[in-house]
């Protein structure tokens, strides 16, 4: 090799690593290392081996790489708006804790969950805390068991109207034997009686008619024989039922009565009186239960109807026990108890729900 070619060589090697410095510096230099990330609350590019502040980076912010550059951008959330259930008569939701019903096209308060309310229905939780016995080596264990258990709901006063009609047949004890017989009760018009809208049902074993209001409080009472007829009007008025029924749920119902007799033929034979009846009832949603009877199977509330008298006497019965169905708008069964007591050889007379027509 000559000086000529020694030479020639030694340049292109000269400029070839000059050409490689180059490309290298200009490659680092427009295309960062690293990936860009919170460093602390510092957006910028971050590697393996990186120190970085212990400070948590802003909230509602996030940092991304924009045309080669960390960035820092506001993060933007969507909301989707709650789409409550549509309110169709009967129905349940949630409100919070709170548990609603759906009664006369909107939605109204039943009662507030004591732990949460789930959907449609209340939830209460029981915890179970088991503590094992320590040994020297070790620290107490406490083991803890949650189980969720669901509660009945609560119902409201049912709505009802003109043409709705329940038919029962049933047995009572006279004195001349046992007796059997099959009774219709139907709403027979809706109208005003002091102050308050009033369902009329009518009651065609009994031949009775009967006022209640729309929280199913008893206005009035009228017992119809040929063309008189004997009227019972309560003052305050008779809380048969105090609405929503909730399991566990007592109420007492005390009341005055004024009685009308009217003959519509010889207004010489009316009448009328105010009397303290000397007694009340004392009422209490006792168990929820699973009922058959011929006109199908329900889910009602057991109550129980308690009647005392007042001072001297201070007798207590227990008169009446009902089924309440919500699904019925009404009762499924009834058994009434006379002294002693309440047992199964008291019962005085029983009734079963045979069909039922909920218009």
């Amino acid at each position: 090799m000559n000086k000529g070619q020694y030479q020639l060589i030694l340049g292109i090697i000269v400029l070839t690593t000059v050409a490689v410095s180059i490309g290298i510096i200009y490659y680092f230099s427009i295309k960062p290392v690293g990936l860009c990330g919170w460093c602390g609350d510092t957006c910028q590019r971050t590697f393996q081996g990186i120190k970085c502040p212990a400070i948590l980076p802003p909230a509602g912010y996030e940092c991304l790489e924009v045309n080669g550059e960390c960035m820092i951008r506001a993060v933007t959330t969507t909301t989707s708006a709650i789409v409550q259930p549509e309110c169709i008569e009967g129905s349940y939701r949630c409100t919070g804790k709170n548990l609603e019903r759906c009664a006369s096209g909107k939605w109204q308060f039943v009662q507030s969950c004591p732990y949460d309310c789930l959907t449609d229905h209340c939830i209460s939780v029981t915890t179970t805390t088991t503590t094992l016995s320590p040994s020297p080596t070790t620290t107490t264990t406490v083991l803890t068991t949650t189980t969720t258990t669901t509660s009945p709901p609560s119902i409201l006063a049912p709505n009802l109207v003109v043409g709705n009609m329940w038919s029962y047949s049933g047995w009572e004890a006279l004195v001349s034997g046992n007796t059997t017989y099959n009774e219709t009760r139907n709403v027979t018009k809706i109208e005003k009686f002091q102050e308050k809208n009033t369902y009329v049902l009518n009651y065609s074993y009994t031949n009775n008619l009967q006022w209640l209001d729309f929280d199913w409080h008893i206005l009035k009472d009228e017992k119809w024989s040929g063309t008189s007829v004997l009227r019972y009007t309560y003052t305050p008025d008779k809380k048969w039922y105090d609405f929503p029924l909730i399991l566990g749920k007592e109420w007492n119902a005390t009341y005055n009565v004024t009685q009308d007799f009217i003959d519509l033929t010889d207004p010489t034979k009316n009448r009328s009186s105010a009397y303290d009846l000397g007694y009340y009832f004392h009422v209490k949603v006792v168990g929820l239960e699973t009922i058959t009877v011929p006109a199908g199977t329900f889910d009602a509330y057991v109550l129980e109807y308690n009647y005392t008298q007042k001072p001297p006497l201070n007798a207590t019965y227990t008169w009446y026990k009902y089924w309440f169905s919500e699904k019925v708008k009404g009762i499924v069964k009834e058994v009434t108890y006379g002294p002693p007591y309440y047992n199964e050889s008291s019962i005085f007379s029983v009734i079963e729900l045979t069909s039922y027509t909920l218009v």
